[in-house]
């Protein structure tokens, strides 16, 4: 099976997900490349779960015109989806939509014979016009903004995919509403989890938070900074760190700097490999205060979320997104709402009844186990993608 996925940015620290599920597919004996529209981070020497992968990246060329080339020779049915892709993202857009072009004498070239985009913006309207030119079987992925805020052409697409891959219920419940007659497939992020072990105790001293993840509105770290700033809060003993990167690092920042509370609250740059793992050995609590914004973008299940359980960190969290399906009265200590004041009560009930929280982190790893393995998880989609018969 020769397989292409396509996707915006490889590799990409937030979206670890595409790794495991691509390192997972070559260890079931599907051989695949990965076309991105950008290269990107670069990677620690520690971080493991990309290796193999980096090699088989193919940085698609800037499309920053519209091809001027006939359309002439091509069948109707490719005329009128690039037609509808005109007319419905405008020219800015489909210019860079054209990279569909390289893309599809790409997979002609490699050979390949299934096409996945990951997300239900511009990867999978690339992914989708490029299959479609070259008769082969499309399937994509949709998370969280890409779904519910950024989605393009979502109803074609739909229409002519093989399968859609959703990694929380919320997902799977909204393409279950909207689009019926498409075949949507639940299927959760799961964890390498042998790379994830349980540790094996817990940090002494003085409780230390930690939040990670993307520096965007949805994650709540403004709320959750008001709330480490409540005097009955900063009254306990406690210190914090923000791990991440993102468009809010300065305001961030900033308002660290104006609650005072640069004393006990570190902000750092994301990590991954080795040194994430050792900020987590070191964490009392993993607070995970996100939210929905008004315009509609929410976490599915966050994966920074799922490896926090999987070490054994207790949880403190909302149900935002798809949460719930993880944050339960068993497995963490639960947010009621994004506002300071239910964040702040909940950090301090975690504090207070340590021994609790130890017991919610066997639960949550349990959980990890039953269902969060990826190797289990990727079921769906290895039979989706392997040759039949």
């Amino acid at each position: 099976m020769k397989l292409a996925v396509v996707v915006d940015t490889f590799p990409r620290w937030s979206e670890r997900f595409i790794a495991r599920e691509c390192r997972e597919l070559l260890r079931r004996g599907v051989d695949l490349s990965i076309f991105c529209l950008r290269a990107g981070d670069e990677l620690p020497a520690d971080e493991h779960e990309w290796d193999g992968l980096i090699e088989r990246r193919i940085v698609l060329p800037r499309c920053l015109m519209p091809s001027l080339r006939s359309e002439s020779h091509l069948p109707a049915a490719v005329r009128a989806r690039r037609e509808l892709v005109r007319e419905t993202l405008g020219a800015t857009a489909y210019a860079k939509v054209r990279c569909a072009e390289s893309l599809t004498e790409l997979l002609r070239t490699h050979g390949v014979m299934h096409v996945h985009a990951h997300f239900a913006s511009l990867p999978s309207t690339i992914g989708w016009l490029a299959a479609t030119e070259c008769g082969l079987p499309c399937t994509f992925s949709v998370h969280a903004r890409d779904l519910f805020v950024d989605a393009q052409l979502l109803a074609q697409k739909a229409g002519d995919a093989a399968a859609i891959f959703c990694c929380h219920g919320k997902a799977f419940e909204f393409l279950k509403k909207e689009h019926p007659a498409a075949k949507a497939i639940h299927m959760p992020h799961g964890l390498p989890l042998e790379l994830f072990p349980r540790r094996k105790k817990s940090p002494f001293g003085t409780p230390h938070l930690l939040a990670a993840g993307r520096f965007v509105e949805k994650k709540g770290f403004f709320e959750l900074l008001e709330a480490l700033a409540e005097p009955e809060l900063l009254k306990a003993e406690w210190t914090a760190t923000l791990l991440g990167d993102g468009p809010l690092r300065a305001k961030l920042k900033a308002r660290i700097e104006r609650l005072r509370l640069g004393a006990r609250v570190k902000l750092i740059d994301a990590v991954t490999g080795d040194a994430l793992r050792a900020e987590f050995e070191r964490t009392s609590l993993f607070i995970a205060p996100y939210k929905e914004t008004t315009e509609g973008d929410a976490d599915g299940i966050a994966n920074v979320l799922l490896e926090a359980m999987a070490l054994g960190v207790p949880v403190v969290a909302t149900q935002s997104g798809s949460a719930k399906e993880v944050v339960t009265s068993a497995t963490a200590t639960v947010i009621a709402e994004c506002s300071a004041l239910q964040i702040g009560a909940a950090i301090g009930k975690a504090i207070v009844e340590s021994a609790r929280t130890g017991t919610f982190a066997d639960a949550a790893r349990a959980l990890m186990e039953e269902k969060f393995d990826v190797r289990k998880n990727m079921e769906p989609m290895i039979r989706e993608f392997m040759p039949r018969g």
